[in-house]
């Protein structure tokens, strides 16, 4: 039996004979509304003539739908010029008095969203799951109603460019429908990817930092869902300006870089510039920096695009992993920073969390991430300076950079690239401010033997504040069936290695790999690794 919430009987199968316990629910019985809540039990008798107690009820709830008229007068916003967006929308007193569910529904590149100032499910890394953005797209939904405020509300996202990021991420889609334009007389050749010559430029048809939005309410009274927010926007015949029935304002912001294959730079000056954007009642410090985020929901793939809702679990956190050991292998000449390798023990997708020390306005501290370390044939670890392999990466950087603020509070917090992933183990962390050297060795006392396998004098092996990180792994939230254990420590140890292996690779789609300039979804890599997968 199923039914609406809060509302009388819906549907009842009656009684199905056979011994298919699967049961496919066809939407001409009883149509099911976008954005309704339905519960059902379910009972079940044997061929003996048990009949088995009534289930506990089960609920799910309807997408918003991938009409046209679902999705209303939304449209898709972005440009790649503007990376921090935001917009502030009222909900009166009486309405929000009223009001039983709230919803966001979004969709677009890699991004993270926040209603007046709280970001909307932390755990979640990356954005929606990978498509085809020319034939579907995926959209989340969030239920936000704690978030909202009576009277004023704002709206923030953070966008990346993710798997739409063309110039430096080129899945193999048709060039000329997503936005490439072709010329077969080009000399350009993207660095590492020789197969994409030919590729000149971007035409206006594709825009990589995208968002699509709707915040719908829902009175309790009539059970109606009101529309009190979304990206929509109308450009006037000159096509240089916009009107909004929600104002959105966009500007660069922090992130100066972001790239699947080569990394994050997060730039912490300018995220001064526009601190508390993500709150309501926001006055710029310079407003210059902001400008109207245009509507793009002209570009060929935005116009063909359908919108479903994400069949998939999102991408999440799966564990954090402490370093197995941390070694200072050099300093600067003047003993303000540390240069460290630093062993997780487990090969694993993700980025690293770090507890910034303080450092100074305009500085930075830059990690490098790697699969090995230096080995023969390539060489041995300290070599000419060489301590991590990085050959296998190919063209991809895998390198992340924090820039000071030197702001008084900024020692102690947490910064974690939001923007990109990598494939490593080991990483090594450059221009690590230490603090003033201690007197003695690096744990305090004389004897840096441990330490000094390099040839370096004891004075440069003294840093007084060692880097607080974490690897932090995450992959599509699929759970777990099956394990396997053995009274063998190699059987164990091999198993542990596969299972990371394919959750390394689980990022919304199977990949190939998750760390050089590739992490593509062949299907061959998808069917050999099926069984494991299974479980």
């Amino acid at each position: 039996m199923m039914w609406e919430a809060e509302a009388n009987e819906a549907f009842r199968s009656w009684k199905i004979e056979g011994e298919d316990v699967s049961f496919r629910y066809q939407d001409d019985w009883y149509p099911l509304k976008p954005g309704s809540r339905y519960c059902f039990t379910v009972e079940y008798e044997t061929s003996d003539g048990y009949v088995a107690p009534r289930s506990e009820k089960a609920c799910f709830e309807m997408g918003l739908g991938h009409s046209k008229e679902a999705w209303g007068q939304s449209s898709w916003i972005g440009s790649d010029d503007l990376k921090v967006l935001r917009t502030e929308f009222d909900i009166s007193p009486m309405l929000l008095q009223r009001v039983s569910s709230a919803r966001l529904y979004v969709s677009g590149s890699w991004g993270q969203y926040y209603v007046n100032g709280e970001r909307v499910s932390v755990n979640e890394s990356l954005g929606v799951g990978w498509t085809r953005y020319d034939k579907k797209c995926y959209y989340a939904t969030y239920s936000i109603l704690p978030l909202l405020n009576s009277s004023r509300n704002a709206l923030g996202v953070a966008l990346g460019q993710g798997w739409r990021d063309l110039a430096n991420f080129p899945p193999k889609f048709e060039a000329g429908d997503l936005g490439f334009v072709l010329n077969p007389n080009a000399t350009e050749i993207l660095p590492g990817r020789t197969e994409m010559k030919g590729l000149l430029s971007k035409s206006p048809t594709w825009t990589a930092r995208v968002v699509r939005m709707i915040v719908k309410v829902r009175t309790d009274d009539d059970g109606v869902w009101h529309t009190v927010a979304q990206t929509t926007g109308k450009e006037n015949k000159k096509m240089k300006e916009q009107k909004n029935d929600t104002i959105w304002q966009g500007t660069p912001g922090p992130v100066t870089l972001d790239s699947i294959f080569n990394g994050e730079t997060y730039d912490a000056p300018e995220a001064e510039k526009i601190s508390g954007c993500f709150s309501p009642h926001y006055s710029p410090i310079n407003a210059s920096l902001w400008a109207a985020v245009p509507n793009i929901g002209g570009e060929a793939w935005a116009r063909r695009a359908v919108m479903v809702a994400q069949p998939i679990p999102p991408i999440r956190q799966q564990e954090t992993v402490a370093p197995l050991s941390i070694r200072l292998v050099g300093m600067s000449e003047d003993g303000k920073n540390g240069h460290f390798v630093i062993d997780f023990e487990k090969n694993r997708a993700g980025v690293c969390r770090v507890l910034l020390p303080k450092g100074e306005r305009g500085s930075n501290i830059t990690i490098r991430h790697a699969e090995a370390t230096m080995h023969a044939p390539y060489g041995y670890f300290g070599e000419n300076g060489k301590f991590l392999y990085y050959d296998n990466l190919r063209s991809a950087r895998a390198t992340d950079s924090y820039i000071f603020s030197g702001a008084s509070d900024e020692a102690g917090q947490f910064w974690q690239p939001a923007f990109t992933y990598h494939g490593f183990r080991h990483i090594e962390i450059f221009h690590w401010p230490c603090g003033n050297p201690t007197a003695n060795g690096v744990d305090g006392d004389d004897d840096d033997d441990d330490n000094n396998v390099f040839g370096l004098p004891t004075y440069a092996l003294r840093c007084k504040n060692f880097p607080r990180i974490q690897m932090v792994h995450f992959r599509t939230d699929m759970d777990q069936h099956g394990d396997i254990r053995s009274s063998n420590p190699v059987v164990n140890s091999f198993w542990e290695m596969a299972l990371g292996s394919l959750s390394s690779n689980l990022m919304s789609i199977p990949t190939d790999c998750p760390q050089r300039d590739e992490r593509l979804g062949w299907m061959g890599d998808a069917g050999s690794s099926a069984d494991i997968s299974a479980l």
